[in-house]
């Protein structure tokens, strides 16, 4: 998985090649821990089944603040957990190779709610991005490749981050054994 800060967000990329890594490193992380906690109270966790697309998603999550006057004594012990806010949220995103806009598959933006979690309440909604592209979408030939993302608190400036070529790289080389794959296909079809 790739990913960075921008502004108020978290990006992540993600590729076929970086799902796999993770859920190999969840896997193993839980089974450790079942392994020194659980064993014989509890199943042991699953392996996982390693199912992908060959495509490439990018992930854009609004980052949280902790209101001060809202969390007054939380560390105290005279309150329950310690409540978060978004800051923002997100309006769209564009991805951009060279001077030209990628299409995506599927985009989106999905709600990011609500929730509770080790001490945490996370007090409000707000919106996310997930965008879906093609395999070959990018590659070290855009050149500059630049990622967008538009806040709904100003939909007329995004914020611009030029991507790193050696992660553009990193991104096209993950694909290349989808690439390999479809290639002998093609050869192989009358």
């Amino acid at each position: 998985m790739h990913s960075f800060q921008s502004g108020d967000f978290y990006v992540e990329l993600f590729t076929p090649v970086a799902l796999y890594e993770a859920a190999n490193e969840t896997y193993e992380q839980r089974l450790k821990e079942y392994n020194k906690q659980s064993k014989g109270r509890a199943a042991a966790p699953a392996e996982p089944e390693h199912r992908y697309e060959p495509v490439l998603i990018i992930a854009v999550v609004p980052k949280t603040k902790m209101p001060f006057w809202e969390n007054v004594g939380a560390g105290s012990g005279n309150r329950g957990p310690v409540i978060r806010r978004y800051k923002t949220a997100v309006e769209k995103m564009r991805l951009l190779c060279g001077e030209k806009e990628l299409i995506p598959i599927w985009p989106g933006r999905l709600v990011a709610g609500m929730g509770y979690s080790r001490g945490v309440v996370l007090a409000d909604e707000s919106s996310m991005g997930r965008y879906v592209y093609a395999h070959d979408a990018l590659s070290p030939q855009c050149g500059k490749v630049t990622l967008q993302i538009f806040s709904i608190k100003d939909t007329e400036h995004p914020l611009e981050k030029v991507l790193d070529p050696s992660m553009v790289t990193r991104i096209w080389q993950d694909f290349e054994p989808y690439r390999k794959l479809q290639a002998q296909a093609t050869a192989t079809t009358p």
